[in-house]
């Protein structure tokens, strides 16, 4: 750590503008999709939900196995 009281001043307030990096989140499988939208869930934030969930699998590249 700095000994010199501006650069430690100086570092502590990058470190506090900008914080440490986003997590990464491991992404959702084809089923955990499906389980979640079936789930049944009723309103208005879920039907948003939904097509956004159905919008970006629909989009995913579809691999063959193996």
């Amino acid at each position: 750590m700095a000994t010199i009281p501006a650069i430690r001043d100086t570092l502590a307030g990058m470190a506090h503008q900008h914080g440490a990096p986003a997590r990464r989140a491991a992404a959702l499988g084809t089923a955990e999709i499906r389980r979640r939208v079936a789930a049944g869930r009723n309103g208005l934030v879920w039907t948003r939900d939904k097509a956004l969930l159905l919008g970006f699998a629909a989009a995913l590249p579809t691999l063959p196995p193996g």
